[in-house]
């Protein structure tokens, strides 16, 4: 194969994404962006070449931008041989890159979503759209609820790539310029105030390398969640079929368990079930870990605390293995289950870790359970929620 085969320009079917965007070619695609290369072929400068050769071409728009979604997300791609790559499938970014409003409307009408996930360096739907300058898509989103400002890898919104009627458009729904839009590469250096209490979690924990990112959750353009994502080992572990799942926690254990992941800590809670109680036969109820697949349920173990003025629960998002937990009815005395609740409500994985060698020895997280991120929820706001449908505005997508 000497150059890139199209179908009608509809369907790109293999492409050189580095002869494409003029970048130096690597051995391997997937060494492109290893953390030796990432910051010296940064998203602005992969950007800024994207840019210029579109404006030289406007008719290889589709190309370029596929080839820029290649560099950024190669473990979405197929190789034919060292140079051509292809998609392994048809996805809603890929019908994004290709300006398929007809497609994505028709993955859009089955899953609500899709418009919560996001790339390998967390971009979502709209960054393609806004990069891609294609209007009529970018009002499609927008117009059916995507988060506009939400941040990715590179500290960068749609905002910041939009540009002419495009731009206007964002502003119309109400993006507006925020530190977010500036990226600074070795750190995020994010300026919060000694009342948000969020921030300075969030600073703690990226300095020591717990987190990498911190994305909002909106409800009606207002801000009802703070998601702390922890770090991409879940790509390494093949997670992506595993249960969302929830647990409430407390203040205290936040940089543990984003150190380490959701393990057992030993020593029940004091008010709880305590060692070597049998519940449901079995023995030892308390040695193990335990999830919920519901978020008004993890709010019960929740500890609240306050930040800019409004009251948020400290709620720990996981991803578990099928086949490896059991199923249990609340322990909750009385727990007034809400609407489309599942009745065992609680899952129990059983400890498979020694708490003292693990903490001795260092590691993260036990067999069969991945620790993804943290979750403020808006107090309020998760109070007033009473339908476990509702509820799945927080599920985590990666």
């Amino acid at each position: 194969m000497q150059q890139d085969e199209f179908d009608n320009e509809k369907e790109i079917i293999f492409i050189n994404p580095y002869e494409t965007l003029g970048i130096k070619k690597e051995n391997k695609l997937e060494d492109f962006l290893s953390k030796n290369s990432r910051h010296a072929y940064g998203d602005r400068v992969v950007t800024d070449k994207y840019n210029n050769l579109k404006q030289i071409n406007p008719s290889n728009r589709k190309k370029l931008l596929l080839s820029y979604y290649m560099i950024f997300n190669p473990e979405k791609c197929d190789s034919f041989n060292k140079n051509f790559f292809h998609i392994q499938k048809k996805d809603q970014f890929y019908y994004v890159i290709m300006d398929d409003l007809e497609n994505l409307k028709k993955i859009y009408s089955t899953d609500k979503y899709i418009f919560a996930q996001k790339d390998g360096y967390y971009r979502n739907l709209l960054h393609y759209a806004v990069i891609g300058e294609y209007y009529d898509i970018c009002e499609f989103l927008l117009k059916e609820g995507i988060n506009f400002d939400e941040p990715d890898f590179f500290c960068a919104t749609a905002l910041y790539h939009a540009k002419g009627n495009i731009k206007d458009l964002l502003k119309k729904y109400g993006a507006k310029k925020t530190v977010y839009n500036t990226p600074i590469y070795p750190s995020i250096n994010l300026k919060y105030t000694t009342k948000d209490k969020i921030g300075i979690i969030y600073n703690n924990l990226y300095s020591n390398g717990f987190v990498q990112q911190i994305n909002s959750i909106y409800k009606n353009n207002k801000i009802i969640g703070k998601r702390l994502i922890r770090h991409n080992d879940f790509h390494k572990k093949n997670t992506y079929n595993w249960i969302n799942s929830y647990h409430g926690t407390k203040f205290n254990s936040i940089s543990h368990i984003m150190q380490f992941g959701l393990i057992n800590y030993g020593e029940p809670l004091m008010g709880h079930i305590g060692k070597n109680e049998t519940i449901d036969d079995i023995n030892n109820w308390a040695s193990a870990i335990f999830v919920t697949p519901s978020i008004l349920y993890a709010k019960n173990y929740s500890e609240v605390i306050s930040s800019n003025g409004d009251n948020w629960y400290i709620i720990i998002e996981a991803k578990i293995e099928p086949g490896y937990f059991s199923t249990h009815e609340s322990t909750i005395y009385n727990y007034d289950y809400k609407s489309g609740e599942p009745h065992e409500i609680e899952y129990r994985i059983e400890s498979t870790d020694d708490s003292e060698n693990f903490f001795f020895f260092g590691g993260s997280d036990q067999d069969h359970i991945f620790t993804t991120s943290l979750l403020f929820v808006q107090k309020d706001f998760l109070d007033n929620l009473n339908n476990y449908q509702e509820a799945s505005i927080f599920k985590f997508s990666i």
